[in-house]
């Protein structure tokens, strides 16, 4: 039996009362995207000056694209690069092709310009496809390329003669990851890594945050359970490979019995409490192995006798197939389901293709536990005055550990009363 403390976003190394402010960086850059007509040249820049600049000089106008990158390679992206050539032929030309990078930049004139950012090469859940048309002018020998999130456009441009090279990528439209219907959870580390004394708090970079409603409302009559139902998919989480994870300790929360009202101004003084699902990398509650676990999370401020911010892990009562024999990998489509009753009954399944991979159920307030370890920390609190049947809200979020970027992509989230 494990008492686990940390939760979420706070750093198992704080010690001190007061936490510096949640202040949220958007882990995504902007990409401007500029237009000159009488040189037929699209130009990308993630410098917003340097982009005010070239509207101020006559010819250039804003085409209007929304898109974002990476600042930071991930599982699932690759460097766009950018390369430019000069008069007469002024042409910025943009590929993931490191060769026709070098056959470019050797064979037809152009200079490297280096990477403009990171851009995904699958279709990640949110994205949309960025796709690259060209026209070749036999005149002037002037070579076109046009980039576009829009379908629209790719169908006016067709029509003008221009050619659809197809999809150069896929982008998020927006500063950060968002996707209808679930959430993005991730970490994206600051310039000099991810903790404290970095130049900035890890905190700072990790743009699942908290994600909570307060109420699902009124429960219908006979409902006892409170059901959490959704799919999780994430390229970098979990291990690669069939040997055991590293202990990271990144863990992804999900509570559909709960209760939180967080102050970002002071995280120690925000309130959490609820019993759910803990879905882990490493050696956090499941011991060398990426799985699952059950949890409640108690409120903070804690009792003396309990640690301030943390929750009870029921692995010790678990059945066979959680964590290790349950065990989570990288690139699949898992469905998850978590529900708690009225008298704390928790459980969880997860299936890939249908088939249950990992699964547990702890009636909370029937487990015979006690102070197994010593440490003067009850393993089971006052059971009777600790769960609140009334709880109707939810919570999730997710929580860094090894200092490392990661992302974890929830759809399909739905919450109800059954």
């Amino acid at each position: 039996m494990t008492v686990l403390g940390s939760l979420m976003l706070l750093s198992a190394n704080v010690a001190v009362a007061q936490v510096p402010p949640y202040t949220p960086v958007a882990p995504l850059k902007k990409v401007h995207s500029l237009y000159n007509a009488t040189e037929t040249d699209q130009f990308f820049t993630l410098d917003g000056n340097l982009a005010q600049y070239y509207l101020g000089s006559g010819g250039w106008s804003s085409t209007g694209e929304v898109l974002y990158l990476e600042t930071r390679p991930q599982a699932t992206t690759v460097a766009l690069y950018q390369l430019y050539k000069g008069a007469p032929q002024r042409e910025h030309f943009y590929t993931t092709n490191s060769a026709d990078v070098a056959t470019l930049v050797a064979s037809y004139g152009y200079v490297s310009s280096g990477i403009l950012g990171y851009i995904y090469n699958e279709q990640v859940p949110g994205t949309v496809p960025l796709h690259r048309l060209t026209r070749f002018d036999g005149v002037t020998g002037d070579l076109v390329h046009r980039y576009t999130v829009s379908s629209s456009l790719v169908t006016t441009l067709t029509s003008q003669g221009y050619v659809n090279e197809g999809i150069t990528g896929y982008v998020y439209q927006g500063p950060t990851p968002t996707v209808a219907g679930g959430h993005v959870f991730g970490v994206r580390c600051g310039p000099t890594g991810c903790g404290p004394g970095s130049g900035a708090s890890y905190r700072n970079y990790a743009f699942g945050s908290y994600r909570s409603v307060s109420s699902i409302g009124a429960k219908p009559a006979g409902a006892r359970f409170q059901v959490m139902r959704f799919k999780l998919w994430t390229p970098d989480m979990f291990a690669n490979t069939g040997s055991p994870s590293s202990t990271s300790g990144d863990h992804l929360v999900f509570v559909p019995r709960g209760t939180l009202q967080v102050n970002y101004s002071n995280l120690l003084t925000s309130s959490i409490h609820g019993i759910g699902l803990i879905v882990t990398a490493g050696d956090y509650g499941c011991p060398l192995y990426d799985g699952a676990f059950i949890e409640e999370f108690w409120p903070a401020p804690a009792p003396p006798h309990l640690p301030s911010w943390g929750g009870y892990n029921f692995t010790a009562l678990a059945t066979p197939n959680t964590c290790g024999a349950g065990r989570l990998y990288n690139r699949n489509w898992y469905d998850v389901y978590v529900s708690v009753s009225d008298t704390g009954l928790a459980m969880y399944s997860i299936r890939l293709n249908g088939t249950v991979v990992a699964t547990n159920s702890v009636t909370y307030g029937t487990a015979t536990l006690k102070d197994t370890n010593g440490d003067g920390i009850l393993d089971d609190p006052d059971a009777a005055g600790w769960f609140d049947a009334a709880a109707s809200g939810w919570f999730m979020t997710n929580a860094q550990g090894a200092g490392r970027d990661y992302t974890a992509y929830v759809t399909d989230l739905t919450v109800v009363w059954q």
